[in-house]
C-alpha cells in the first residue's frame, strides 16, 4: 500500500467509528473502515486466501470503549451514501470480519445512525487496490472531542513458515498506569526478559517487519512497573498456524482513575473477536 492510500484509509476508519458532531479528522497509522460493498451490492465474508481476482478485503473492529457513548456504542456503516444494512451495526468488541469489495475502486465511506437517510460523517475518494487484505482497529485515546485513533495491519501471510503464525500486538489502553508496560512471558522463569520492553500506548509491535512465532498458546502478562518482573495483569494469547493474529490491549475504565484492562484477539480476520481476559 502506498503511504498516501494508507493515510486516507486510516482517516476513514477513525471517522467511521467515532460518532461525534465535529468535522475533525483523526489519523492513526492508516487502515480502512469495515464496509459491506458498493451501494446495492453488499460485501461477501470469507478469508483472503480464496479472494477472487478484482477484489480487496477489508476488516474493521471497534475496540474503543464508550464510543460514541457509554450507553450505546453502535454505529452503522455507509458506503457511497447508502447504509450497508447487511452488516447491521458495529458495537464495542465487535468486528465486521473480512468483507470483499470490488477493486481497484474508489469509495465514499461514512458512519451514522442506523435507518438514517445518509451518514453523519463521510470521507470520499478512498482507494482500494486489487488484492489488498487489510484491517483497521479503532481504539480510544484521550483526545477530545474525537477520542479515537486507528491501528492498521496488513493481513498477508506471505513468507510465513509452515507451522508458525504471524502476530501483531497493539497497545490501545489509554491509562497512565499502563503507559508504558513490559509484556512478559509468565512461564519463563522467575524474571524473564520482556517480550516487549517499555511498550508504549498507541504503538504496535513489531513496528517494522513481521513477528512470526511457533503456533501455541502463550501465557503473557503486563508488568505495570517495568523491570520488577511482576505481571499484575495476565492473559493467554493464541498464535495460530498459517494465519495472522491481532492482539489489542484496551482499558475499559475511561476515567484514568482505575484500571479495567481487556485484551482482544482477532484470529485470521474473524468477525467474532475473542476477549482474552475473563470478566
Amino acid at each position: 500500500m502506498t503511504k498516501n492510500k494508507t493515510f486516507w484509509v486510516g482517516i476513514v476508519a477513525a471517522a467511521a467509528l467515532a460518532l461525534t458532531g465535529c468535522g475533525d479528522d483523526a489519523t492513526g497509522t492508516g487502515g480502512t473502515a469495515g464496509s459491506g460493498g458498493t451501494a446495492g451490492t453488499g460485501g461477501g465474508m470469507g478469508g483472503a486466501g480464496g479472494m477472487p481476482e478484482g477484489t480487496a478485503t477489508v476488516l474493521a473492529a471497534h475496540f474503543a470503549p464508550d464510543v460514541p457513548s457509554a450507553e450505546d456504542t453502535a454505529v452503522a456503516i455507509f458506503v457511497n451514501g447508502e447504509e450497508v444494512t447487511a452488516l447491521g451495526t458495529l458495537s464495542y468488541g465487535q468486528s465486521t470480519g473480512r468483507v470483499e469489495l470490488p477493486a481497484p475502486a474508489t469509495y465514499d465511506i461514512g458512519i451514522g445512525i442506523a435507518g438514517d437517510d445518509g451518514p453523519l460523517l463521510e470521507l470520499s475518494g478512498v482507494e482500494l487496490n486489487d488484492g489488498d487484505d487489510i484491517a483497521a482497529v479503532a481504539y480510544r485515546t484521550n483526545e477530545m472531542p474525537l477520542p479515537v485513533a486507528v491501528f492498521t495491519y496488513n493481513l498477508s501471510t506471505e513468507g510465513l513458515v509452515e507451522g508458525t503464525g504471524r502476530v501483531f500486538v497493539s497497545h490501545g489502553a489509554n491509562d497512565s498506569l499502563l503507559d508504558p508496560v513490559d509484556v512478559i512471558v509468565t512461564d519463563e522463569g522467575a524474571c524473564p526478559e520482556p517480550l516487549l520492553d517499555q511498550f508504549v500506548f498507541g504503538t504496535t509491535a513489531p513496528a517494522e517487519g513481521n513477528l512470526d512465532l511457533p503456533a501455541a498458546n502463550y501465557n503473557l502478562g503486563f508488568d505495570l512497573d517495568p523491570g520488577d518482573c511482576v505481571a499484575e495483569v495476565g492473559f493467554t494469547a493464541p498464535v495460530t498456524a498459517d494465519v495472522t493474529t491481532i492482539v489489542v490491549a484496551v482499558d475499559e475504565d475511561t476515567t484514568d482513575a482505575s484500571l479495567a484492562p481487556q485484551v482482544w484477539a482477532i484470529v485470521d480476520g474473524s468477525d467474532s473477536p475473542v476477549a482474552l481476559i475473563a470478566e
